[in-house]
């Protein structure tokens, strides 16, 4: 009796998990969502003026899409490129070594791009921060940003 009651148990989870499978399949999980996606971007400005720039992409959820490192060039430029993780194209981000600041960051995604702008402004794409110096003895000064493009 004990035998037929187990054997009758595990009949019914068989055919409980042969419904729910054939019901709903498991699909992977969409990695992308499109729509209006985001960068949030920390640029900062230490001694002999060298830029470092520190860059959080996220696609149309919010969620976290990649978080690359930055590429110096020989003329003081700082470059980023986003390729992967779900964007269907490339990002490019660009950071000057611009004196005057007119535009804190550059963009292009495929065809389109745009200009942050100078800080403590928002335009249409971005709002961007004020340079913040982290003490008045120290030359080091940060600015935060964050824009948002069609994906």
């Amino acid at each position: 009796m004990h035998t037929t009651s187990l054997t009758a148990l595990a009949l019914s989870l068989s055919l409980s998990l042969l419904a729910l499978t054939s019901a709903s399949p498991l699909q992977p999980a969409k990695r992308f969502v499109g729509g209006w996606c985001g960068v949030h971007l920390r640029v900062s400005s230490g001694s002999q003026h060298m830029l470092d720039a520190e860059a959080h992409v996220y696609d149309g959820a919010a969620v976290l899409l990649a978080n690359p490192p930055g590429t110096h060039s020989g003329n003081g430029a700082l470059t980023i490129d986003i390729e992967g993780g779900g964007l269907p194209r490339p990002l490019r981000v660009a950071v000057s070594q611009d004196s005057e600041r007119e535009n804190v960051a550059s963009f292009e995604y495929g065809d389109d791009a745009w200009g942050a702008g100078p800080a403590d402004s928002q335009n249409s794409r971005c709002k961007v921060g004020k340079w913040d110096h982290a003490s008045p003895w120290d030359e080091h000064e940060t600015v935060d940003l964050d824009c948002g493009f069609s994906c």
